[in-house]
Parts: C-alpha cells; sequence; structure tokens
C-alpha cells in the first residue's frame, strides 16, 4: 500500500469534467429537452448519448474525494466550509435573478437563505464527509485482499439490490451510494497497479459504454422496463463507464505548464459551479 502526495492534474481535469457534465445533466432534464424527446425524433441519439456520458459526475466526484482524501488529513472545518458555500451561492443566485426580475418568487429568495434541503447532493457529501475519517483509517488497516472482496460485495450488492428499490439506495441519490464510490477511489489511490491497462483503453470502456446504455435505453420496451432503469447512478453500466473515466484522468500525465495553471485555477470553483446549476 502506498500514496503519491504530488499533485495529480488528472484529478483536477475530472473535476472540471464532472463539473461540465452536472450543467449538462441538468440544462438536458431540467430544460426540458429529454422529457419531450421520442425515440423517432432524429436528435434522441444525441442528447441521450451525451446524457450517458454525463451521468458519471455524481460518481465522479465521490471518487476524487477518496481518491484525495488517503493523501490528506481530516479537516473538521471542511464541513462549515461546504455549508457557507452551499448558503453563499444559493444567496447570491437567488438575490440577482430577483433583482433582473426574473421568474422567482420572494418565498424562493428567502428559501434559499436555508439551501441545505434544496441540494440532495450537499446533504449526502456532509454525511460522506462526516463518515470519511472512520472509512479512511479502515481501509488502511485491512489487507488489499479483503478490500477488494468488500468492494465486490458492496458494487453488485449495491447495484442488483437497487434495481428492486429494497436497498433504500434512491438509485444513488444517498450518502451510502457515495461512500461505495468514495470507497472505490480510496482503493485506486492505495492500489494503482490494480489494472495495468494503458489510459486510451479505459477512456474507449467509458464511451463503449455510455453508447451500449443508451442503445439499452432506446430498446427499453423488449426489456419491460422504464429507459431510466439504465441510467441512475447505481446502474452496472454507470458505475462500469464512471470508474473508466475516473481511471483514465488519475493516469493521465498532464505537463504542460499553461494547462497545469488553467487546470488548478478552476478546478477548486468546480463546487460552486454545480451550485449554482442546481
Amino acid at each position: 500500500m502506498k500514496t503519491n502526495n504530488e499533485r495529480n492534474y488528472g484529478i483536477d481535469l475530472l473535476r472540471i469534467f464532472s463539473m461540465v457534465s452536472v450543467v449538462i445533466l441538468h440544462n438536458l432534464y431540467q430544460g426540458g429537452i429529454l422529457p419531450q424527446l421520442k425515440t423517432n425524433n432524429p436528435n434522441w441519439w444525441q442528447f441521450w448519448l451525451l446524457e450517458n456520458l454525463a451521468i458519471v459526475a455524481v460518481n465522479v466526484f465521490a471518487m476524487i474525494t477518496g481518491y484525495v482524501s488517503m493523501m490528506h488529513r481530516f479537516k473538521s472545518d471542511r464541513v462549515l466550509q461546504v455549508v457557507f458555500q452551499t448558503i453563499f451561492w444559493s444567496v447570491t443566485v437567488s438575490v440577482t435573478l430577483y433583482q433582473l426580475r426574473m421568474p422567482i418568487s420572494v418565498e424562493t429568495v428567502k428559501a434559499s437563505f436555508y439551501p441545505l434541503a434544496q441540494f440532495w447532493y450537499v446533504n449526502a457529501y456532509i454525511g460522506l464527509f462526516l463518515l470519511s475519517p472512520v472509512l479512511a483509517f479502515g481501509v488502511k488497516h485491512v489487507s488489499r485482499r479483503t478490500f477488494k472482496r468488500l468492494l465486490v460485495v458492496l458494487l453488485i450488492v449495491s447495484a442488483g439490490l437497487d434495481a428492486g428499490s429494497h436497498f433504500f439506495l434512491l438509485n444513488g441519490y444517498t450518502a451510502y451510494w457515495l461512500v461505495v464510490m468514495y470507497l472505490v477511489g480510496a482503493y485506486i489511490q492505495l492500489y494503482p497497479d490494480a489494472i495495468r491497462w494503458k489510459p486510451v483503453a479505459f477512456l474507449g470502456i467509458y464511451f463503449l459504454m455510455a453508447c451500449l446504455s443508451t442503445y439499452l435505453q432506446w430498446n427499453a420496451g423488449w426489456f419491460h422496463t422504464d429507459k431510466w432503469w439504465f441510467i441512475r447512478y447505481t446502474s452496472p453500466f454507470v458505475i462500469v463507464e464512471a470508474i473508466a473515466i475516473f481511471i483514465w484522468g488519475v493516469r493521465l500525465r498532464i505537463k504542460n505548464r499553461l494547462l497545469r495553471a488553467i487546470l488548478k485555477f478552476f478546478a477548486p470553483i468546480s463546487f460552486g459551479v454545480y451550485l449554482v446549476a442546481a
């Protein structure tokens, strides 16, 4: 077991990728594009493929947390930072939209001062963060073999039982699921030699799984299931897709100084952009 404390700019790239993906997800669904698309629409494939490529954002964010937690000590004030950042962006966006006479009510502006209930990810992330010291201690004190078996069981059980909503995973909208993805990121950090394939292979798997999931959604009627089953955070397709793009990112070696500076500047604001997009 070993950790590498050198800055990994691939992680910064993954943060930005996840940030952009969240914006895409919100615009495609909340913007009303996906709900009105029929399978005979010529634009169906391009929009749903884009949705499948972006759906990994939440899983990737959680894996990043697990990955970097293996390199840094727990800081309890991080919870307060998340809370204050959430309140700041919630109030700023709501007040700005109200002042610009956008369709936003006074009640919505008032609610923006107590925003935690509005953002499921923030609540789930705080739950994960409070558990992270225990999780980090645990994974560092179990054998590699035990950790690997635990991960496999968690992934299979979570993806399988959540299909019938009997495991209360809510399709991945819970702190429990973020914990599972956190452990995946931690494992990849502690045991970087787990899979020795070249980064381009993982990038290929990412695109392949997204295309496969889109195809299965298009033919969801054949399986007598809803198309959303294939694109939930706990879907086997999304899990493999997310892990693949994550491994690609952490193994990417970025040497260009200008690109490094850009990534280092934009990566820290990714969480704020998520809140604005939400």
